[in-house]
């Protein structure tokens, strides 16, 4: 079966040709990046994986592998929608940021001036930009995400305020990075208020009309046709065991989720975003500096900015996404001019490692990018395990990290609970570090998927984000 699996995969990758030529563009190294993701998928053996890497605006890579839909016999391709989860963020920060520069929405107002019916919190003010910095202390998913609430459609941002405005935080405002979907959703709200114009309409004035981003689009059952992507699982969607064959995941509704994890694009839409980011030009040189400095409000750090995460070496933008039968990540080179991106539409095996959406040396996306390092052999190796290891430093000391608390129904741990250290969350269930994540420069993140535990039960946070 695995090599009848295999078989197909290497048939149906579909080639997409490079957009220009000259300078670093590494349009000719296609046999160098489909090597790594040959290898990739012998172990993971995601139905359906897209990818794609640009080199200074010239497209040198973007193909797909295996099945958009097998049940249906549908080949995946580079113009399949893929879901992206918290990738969304990315697009809800960057409309943030061009509504700020634009005076359309203060920063530092009371995030109150905008959502009044949102407390107040005793020990402090909340901003907008502290909300956007994840320094809000506002929670992030717990029981309500069931299937109820995955049945649910919500057809205006605003209508999923209920859903946590009456909550306690988390920690008073201004304290720590505290990840949280909900924030990004209070964001939305924030804007729509501000402009008196609905989000997705922001959204598609501020990002996918001017970048031409004509597959980006908020997701729904059914939405898509044949361009979208089914997704699966190689994990039990009731009790998390890992199984040889993968299941197809139930159509599910994620706009309870719409500004924080709700979007699908295809591969080439979402390294044209990160086209956008990585120089001025489509953002001013004030909206450039600004998202690529990690924000300090009141003296605080945090990781995120305006939807991305700023790597410690400043060199590196990142994002990524994980839902149930979906993986995605995203992350752009500042020196190099790369930007690198890939989809899946599985949980493959093995997938708790998040390799799919790391952008260090050992991860897919810093393995691909690295292809394309230029004449500088070695630079991002360099560089990714230095940033990796000042993480987890910042980490061991709780300037950054998030410790999360996953209760256990397993027999062995019915009464008790396993402590997990985040830097910075994915998607439920999560791609995060593990517990048993060593302090050194090369450790992996681990996806969360749960080993014994119902849906609604542990808190499960993410890599980069849970969405």
């Amino acid at each position: 079966m695995k090599d009848l699996w295999l078989a197909l995969l290497a048939s149906s990758a579909i080639a997409v040709s490079p957009a220009g030529a000259g300078g670093q563009s590494c349009s000719d190294r296609g046999p160098a990046f489909r090597e790594i993701i040959d290898e990739f998928q012998s172990r993971q053996r995601n139905v359906g994986l897209a990818a794609a890497v640009l080199v200074e605006g010239d497209l040198a890579f973007a193909e797909a592998f295996g099945w958009a839909d097998r049940e249906a016999g549908r080949r995946a391709t580079p113009e399949t929608r893929f879901g992206v989860a918290s990738i969304t963020k990315a697009f809800t920060g960057l409309t943030l940021l061009r509504l700020a520069e634009g005076g359309r929405i203060d920063l530092d107002a009371e995030i109150q001036r905008y959502v009044p019916e949102f407390p107040r919190h005793p020990e402090g003010t909340v901003t907008v930009r502290h909300v956007a910095a994840q320094l809000g202390g506002i929670r992030h998913w717990g029981p309500e995400r069931d299937e109820a609430l995955y049945a649910r459609r919500f057809e205006d941002v605003e209508d999923i305020l209920p859903l946590f405005v009456e909550d306690p935080f988390v920690q008073a405002p201004g304290v720590e990075y505290s990840y949280s979907s909900y924030a990004y959703n209070l964001l939305a709200i924030a804007m729509q208020r501000a402009t008196g114009e609905r989000f997705q309409d922001l959204v598609r004035a501020s990002l996918l009309d001017p970048l031409a981003l004509e597959s980006v689009a908020f997701d729904a059952p059914g939405f898509g046709g044949d361009r979208r992507a089914a997704r699966y699982s190689y994990y039990d969607l009731t009790d998390y065991h890992e199984l040889s064959e993968p299941v197809r995941v139930p159509d599910r509704e994620y706009t309870h989720n719409m500004a924080g994890g709700n979007m699908v694009a295809d591969i080439v839409d979402l390294v044209r975003l990160g086209e956008a980011a990585l120089r001025p030009g489509f953002l001013t040189d004030a909206e450039h500096r600004r998202l690529w400095t990690r924000p300090v409000v009141d003296g605080v750090e945090s990781p995120m900015s305006f939807g991305w995460f700023v790597r410690p070496d400043g060199n590196r933008l990142a994002i990524s996404g994980s839902n149930p039968g979906l993986q995605a990540g995203m992350a752009v080179w500042k020196h190099e001019g790369i930007v690198v991106a890939v989809v899946a539409n599985s949980w493959g095996i093995g997938s708790r490692s998040a390799e799919l959406v790391d952008d260090d040396h050992e991860g897919l996306l810093g393995r691909l990018a690295a292809v394309c390092a230029g004449n500088r052999p070695g630079a991002l190796s360099e560089v990714h395990a230095h940033a990796t290891s000042e993480t987890v430093h910042q980490d061991h000391r709780g300037r950054i990290a998030r410790v999360y608390v996953h209760h256990s129904t397993a027999p062995k741990t019915a009464a008790s609970a396993t402590r997990t250290t985040v830097l910075s969350p994915l998607e439920p269930p999560n791609i995060s570090h593990g517990g048993s994540r060593k302090n050194t420069a090369h450790s992996r993140t681990r996806i969360a998927i749960p080993h014994r535990a119902p849906m609604s039960g542990a808190l499960r946070v993410a890599k980069n984000h849970p969405s």
